[in-house]
């Protein structure tokens, strides 16, 4: 069982031991690959407009898609490298951040099967709510308490509020998902669990801590929902835009160094390792 205050403060005090090094790995891993996707493909910053009939933002290029899944392969791995140093009691053992990463690879293709099995679950549940959805829909709509348009079609405006009532669950219950596994990673990292163990390991490791993990989420979720305002506020396009886009990035990177340091902190916090697969 940990606090929030725990494990921020120990955050805090592993970034100032490894500074140099982290900030190297979110320039590399974090700002620069931020950087280069809003440029190549601004789409991906544009808000979509809420005024009726507006035209959608630009679709990606299909081959955009490649490079962007890229970049996130790029991510995961520095949040891997730094989470790998902060999960180790002996805080990297001395080995090189090109070292590091060679031993974390194992652990980080365990993490991107397990990202499958969420990916198939999240479809399962995603299914099972647009059912639940149209037949509230079908229900309201046939007892009067949806207003037909003309054209004979539901009032979009209950749909919304169906939608939002899906999404008043929904993102709770992810986030707090997202807490209970806060530990996967450094559970991939130490230990040698399969894919499967492993997430059964990080669920059990989580209990007691789950709503201290759930306000250091919010913080980060806030903390990047304030990039993204900054980002969609001043566009992509010009010297205000790629002003927008530097100091979007800027921030993200930190929180990016800190939040990667956190998850391994976690694991530190509320788990002994039995062994030390980096030995």
């Amino acid at each position: 069982m940990t606090t929030s205050a725990a494990i921020w403060g120990e955050t805090r005090a592993i970034v100032a031991r490894h500074l140099g090094v982290f900030v190297t790995l979110a320039a590399a891993c974090q700002f620069l690959p931020t950087v280069a996707m809003r440029l190549l493909a601004p789409q991906v910053a544009t808000m979509p407009s809420l005024t009726p009939g507006a035209a959608p933002p630009p679709a990606i290029p299909a081959s955009m898609w490649l490079v962007l899944l890229g970049i996130t392969l790029v991510q995961y791995v520095g949040l891997f490298t730094i989470a790998a140093i902060t999960s180790d009691p002996r805080e990297g053992g001395g080995r090189t951040i090109g070292e590091t990463i060679a031993a974390a690879l194992p652990a980080f293709g365990k993490f991107l099967l397990a990202l499958v099995l969420f990916a198939v679950a999240y479809l399962v549940f995603s299914l099972v709510a647009g059912i639940v959805l149209a037949i509230l829909a079908i229900v309201f709509g046939a007892t009067g308490g949806m207003t037909r348009t003309s054209a004979g079609t539901v009032d979009p405006q209950m749909i919304a509020g169906l939608v939002g009532l899906i999404i008043a669950v929904v993102l709770p219950l992810v986030t707090w998902v997202m807490a209970r596994l806060s530990p996967l990673v450094g559970v991939y990292l130490r230990e040698d669990a399969g894919v499967v163990a492993g997430i059964r390991r990080a669920w059990s490791l989580s209990r007691g801590s789950t709503w201290s993990v759930v306000l250091l989420l919010l913080l980060f979720l806030l903390l990047s929902g304030l990039a993204a305002a900054i980002q969609f506020g001043l566009g992509s396009g010009g010297v205000i835009g790629i002003l927008g886009t530097l100091v979007a990035a800027a921030i993200s990177a930190i929180l990016f160094v800190y939040f990667s340091a956190a998850i391994g902190v976690i694991y530190g916090q509320v788990a002994t390792p039995p062994e030390d697969v980096f030995a």
